[in-house]
């Protein structure tokens, strides 16, 4: 089983001028540097909480189609499906169809679920990766679409890096926000198997 990215979003969770405000720059010869932290902190908080922030294509492959009616779309949380797409028993690609499957995103974990009286083709035996779903994961395109908190949980860890420049800090009193980070970004959280 894997996982590729089709097609990245272009748009990033939080703008740099947002992130300029919340750490009170009023300059511009940082922006290259706040973009990279802004890059940084919401990479970190979509791969931790297995949620893609903003819509990004994926494909995502199997070694043949599950014995069950369900197949769990880890380690992203999926918002659409474009196609689900395999390799037939004479090795020729096929789609199936759409009206076979429903793709349930409202899961915590969300899962495609083989319709009642539809059953999953044969694929080519003894082949890896003869099944690819091609889905969306994402909240949506515009900044606005992605959870405040989320929006929030990046600014915060964006002003710890730009503070704190250096892996060891002496001379402070050490303190933590991860608390703080968790009751934001818990809500967002999928378990990863």
């Amino acid at each position: 089983m894997g996982l590729t990215v089709v097609t990245p979003n272009t748009t990033k969770p939080v703008s740099v001028d947002l992130a300029k405000e919340h750490l009170r720059v009023t300059h511009d010869h940082e922006n290259a540097y706040i973009e990279l932290l802004i890059q940084s902190a919401a990479q970190v908080i979509a791969e931790t909480n297995s949620r893609a922030l903003l819509n990004t294509v994926y494909d995502r492959t199997f070694d043949g189609f599950p014995v069950g009616r369900c197949i769990e779309l880890r380690p992203v949380a999926a918002s659409a499906i474009t196609s689900i797409k395999y390799q037939d028993e004479d090795d020729t690609e096929q789609t199936f169809s759409d009206s076979s499957y429903t793709l349930d995103a409202s899961r915590l974990v969300p899962a495609v679920y083989l319709d009642r009286d539809a059953s999953w083709p044969a694929t080519r035996s003894g082949e890896l990766s003869t099944v690819t779903i091609r889905f969306t994961a994402g909240y949506g395109t515009a900044q606005t679409d992605v959870p405040p908190n989320a929006r929030i949980a990046i600014l915060m860890a964006v002003e710890v890096a730009y503070k704190i420049r250096s892996p060891v800090v002496t001379g402070t009193i050490v303190s933590t926000v991860s608390q703080t980070m968790d009751a934001l970004l818990g809500p967002l959280w999928v378990p990863k198997v």
